[in-house]
This record gives C-alpha cells, sequence and structure tokens, in this order.
C-alpha cells in the first residue's frame, strides 16, 4: 500500500515517497509521513505492514540509542531486527515489510540497500522501488533513467511517477491527495546535511510539482493523439 523511491544518483542518494495509507480494510483512508530518520545520516522508509514498520522503527531507535553501533554495521543490525519483527509474525503477507534505507558517510559516497523482510541486505547502484505502485514506476524508470541523473532530476521523477500513478488511478493505494510526495536528499559527504524537503523546501516542491502537472499534460495529450489515430 504504497510507493517508495530510491536512487543511487551522481552527487548523492534520494528517497521519495507517497503519503497515503489505507486503513480499517479500505474504509479510511489517511495521509502519514513513510520516510525517517533514526540516526543522523541515517533514512529509511518501508513498503507492507504499516503497523509491523512502526514496531520496528520503535526498536531501531531504541537500540541505536542504547548501543554504539559502527557506521559499518548499521545495515546489518537492520537486517537482522527486519528479520527478527518479520518472523514474529511468521513472515505472514499482512504483516510482512521490507526496508530501503540510505546512510551518508563523511569520506564516501551515500549508499541505498534494499532489506527483505527476510533480513536480506542488497546494494542499490541504480534505483529501487518498494509497494504496490513499484510496477508502474518501473516502467518509467527503465526509460527515463540515466547513470549521469542528479538528486533534483530524480526528484523531479519520482514527483511525476507517483502523480502518474495517483491521477490516472493505476493503484488506489498510492496517493498524495493536496500534500506532496516526501523527498529526501543525502547527499555524498557530510558538507551537506541530508535534508527532507518536505521540511525545507517549499519553493523546490513548488518547481517539483509545476514539472509533474507539464509532464502530466504532455503524456495526457500523447495519449488522445493516439486514441484518435486508432
Amino acid at each position: 500500500m504504497t510507493l517508495i523511491l530510491g536512487a543511487k544518483c551522481i552527487d548523492g542518494v534520494v528517497l521519495m515517497a507517497d503519503k497515503k495509507v489505507i486503513l480499517n480494510d479500505g474504509i479510511d483512508i489517511d495521509y502519514r509521513d513513510k520516510l525517517f530518520a533514526i540516526l543522523d545520516y541515517v533514512v529509511f522508509g518501508s513498503s507492507g505492514s504499516t503497523d509491523n514498520f512502526e514496531l520496528f522503527r520503535g526498536y531501531a531507535m531504541e537500540y541505536f540509542r542504547e548501543h554504539q553501533v559502527s557506521f559499518d554495521d548499521i545495515v546489518k543490525e537492520l537486517s537482522g531486527l527486519a528479520f527478527r519483527v518479520n518472523q514474529k509474525y511468521d513472515f505472514s503477507k499482512d504483516f510482512y515489510f521490507d526496508i530501503l534505507v540510505a546512510l551518508q558517510y563523511a569520506d564516501r559516497p551515500s549508499t541505498l540497500t534494499f532489506i527483505s523482510g527476510y533480513g536480506n541486505p542488497r546494494t542499490i547502484e541504480k534505483y529501487h522501488m518498494l509497494g504496490s505502485g513499484a510496477s508502474y514506476g518501473k516502467v518509467f524508470l527503465e526509460k527515463l533513467w540515466s547513470e549521469d541523473l542528479t538528486m533534483e532530476q530524480f526528484a523531479k521523477l519520482g514527483y511525476f511517477i507517483i502523480k502518474y500513478v495517483e491521477d490516472f488511478r493505476l493503484n488506489q493505494a498510492v496517493g498524495i491527495g493536496y500534500d506532496h510526495p516526501q523527498i529526501w536528499f543525502i547527499p555524498d559527504g557530510y558538507s551537506e546535511r541530508s535534508r527532507d524537503y518536505q521540511l525545507t523546501g517549499a519553493t523546490q516542491f513548488d518547481m517539483f510539482r509545476n514539472n509533474a502537472v507539464k509532464m502530466l499534460k504532455k503524456h495526457e495529450a500523447q495519449l488522445k493523439t493516439l486514441s484518435k489515430k486508432i
């Protein structure tokens, strides 16, 4: 019930997420944050069970408060914790969740890692998506992805993808309503801190939104032209 996108760009890592949450077997709809920073320089999001992810996030915050964990061990600890929480519910589909985590290092490029609910980590060198809307995003990224994309360029593309899935009603569990997607930049190196644009980038959001609207109108016009030819 989500769409989370992550990409390894030439100047850092981007994490993006829609905000729509389906509650009470589809009766209620809410809009919530899906990306979180549990430590300085560590940002992650999840697809699957919202409640179980919240449990995982609480355990993770508590664990890192109480233990000295080196940066090189963070992914290992998160992987083990994801496995234990999912195992608690026998990896049931209704309670299963997986994770996309970004780490910002002082002396090397930021990293993006996918962690399955079974605790298996995989380093992402291009892009990765989580959630029920991922198959739609894949169609665009396979065509538009480039190795030299900047974080800002990918954010524009990701904003368009989330709005496309929502506006064309491709997946009822993906959307932002009247809000913005969550966009988190994790630049390479500590010289520029990671930042959640939800908190700091109103003007930037306007640019991303305007670009998405322009791309949606162009795509809609192309579909109308195609339908006339058919």
